[in-house]
């Protein structure tokens, strides 16, 4: 799969959970994601020795991604990174486990 592929995959997504978000900020995240360069701030590349390697022109075996989609609604400004591990049979996301949402990065914070 390329990076092209990834990202046409990801950009699908966002249309099809579209009509279903229910917050203002919510559709105007969608809105802004489906626009002509809405997703211009998203980054895959690979990972290893050097901090933020450039990217792969194919994703293949072995090889270990950092997925960053990163974009902003009004003053709120969303940046994620997971990283994936490209296996024979699919995908590991390594950063599992690791708080994903607003309420669970809130929990872990309280935590301390």
């Amino acid at each position: 799969m390329t990076i092209d592929q990834v990202m046409a995959a990801s950009r699908s997504e966002i249309e099809r959970q579209a009509a279903s978000l229910r917050t203002p900020e919510g559709k105007e995240a969608a809105r802004s994601l489906l626009a002509t360069d809405g997703m211009s701030g998203w980054s895959i590349h690979s990972v290893g020795v050097e901090s933020g390697e450039t990217g792969l022109p194919t994703l293949a075996e072995g090889a270990v991604i950092a997925f960053e989609p990163i974009f902003s609604v009004g003053a709120d400004a969303y940046y994620l990174e997971d990283m994936i591990h490209i296996t024979a049979t699919g995908t590991e996301i390594l950063s599992a486990g690791l708080p994903y949402t607003a309420q669970e990065i809130e929990a872990a914070m309280r935590g301390r």
